[in-house]
């Protein structure tokens, strides 16, 4: 029994069946892939502050540090997103201050690393 028998993709559907991998450049991987990403963006949002909140409940309830690490991840996971969301959503968001919010420090920006078109 074929996938369109069974309600499942038909191979001619390009849009639906179109795959994005690790070797896919984010340039050509399409619109509703682009798309798609953006949208998880906005749930890693939510859960970021989900993550945050948690820590606040955590040390209202004297667990401290298990608060304080918690609150560190969600504003670790929004500032990572924030960044994400700067590229999906068009914003002109030079390669070094993507470079600096990823490695805080503990890596130099270099330019060449990314190619010779890019400034930080």
């Amino acid at each position: 029994m074929s996938a369109a028998s069974q309600g499942g993709v038909r191979p001619a559907d390009s849009a639906l069946s179109a795959k994005v991998t690790g070797d896919t450049p984010i340039t050509e991987a399409g619109k509703v892939a682009t798309n798609l990403m953006a949208w998880c963006t906005y749930e890693i949002e939510t859960l970021a502050g989900e993550v945050t909140l948690l820590g606040d409940e955590c040390s209202a309830s004297g667990e401290n540090r298990i608060g304080a690490l918690l609150r560190c991840y969600g504003s670790r996971i929004e500032a990572l997103n924030s960044a994400l969301m700067s590229f999906f959503g068009n914003d002109e968001i030079p390669v070094g201050d993507v470079h600096r919010e990823l490695y805080r420090g503990a890596k130099p920006f270099d330019p060449k690393e990314y190619g010779a078109h890019v400034s930080g």
